[in-house]
């Protein structure tokens, strides 16, 4: 079942675009909407919303946290690659 998701950063339009696309190629944009709801929060948190996808935000994100494991981390990072 789809949930509706609401991105508030500068890349929304972008990310509400990609999941629409994803859907409509039979893939399950669902899986990539939540993933892409805790980046567009992770950029607002953390002052990174400047509306680009620049290697700051990049960098910032991968950084593995301390309530994860490495697995864990790469799974985050590179949800593109499902």
């Amino acid at each position: 079942m789809s949930k509706n998701r609401v991105y508030r950063s500068g890349l929304a339009p972008y990310m509400e675009s990609l999941v629409a696309e994803l859907n409509s190629c039979g893939f399950q944009g669902d899986v990539y909407a939540g993933r892409l709801q805790a980046f567009d929060t992770f950029i607002r948190d953390n002052g990174l919303d400047d509306g680009t996808l620049s290697r700051t935000v990049i960098e910032a994100w991968e950084v593995q946290r301390p309530t994860e494991n490495s697995n864990t981390r790469n799974d985050r990072v590179a949800v593109g690659k499902r």
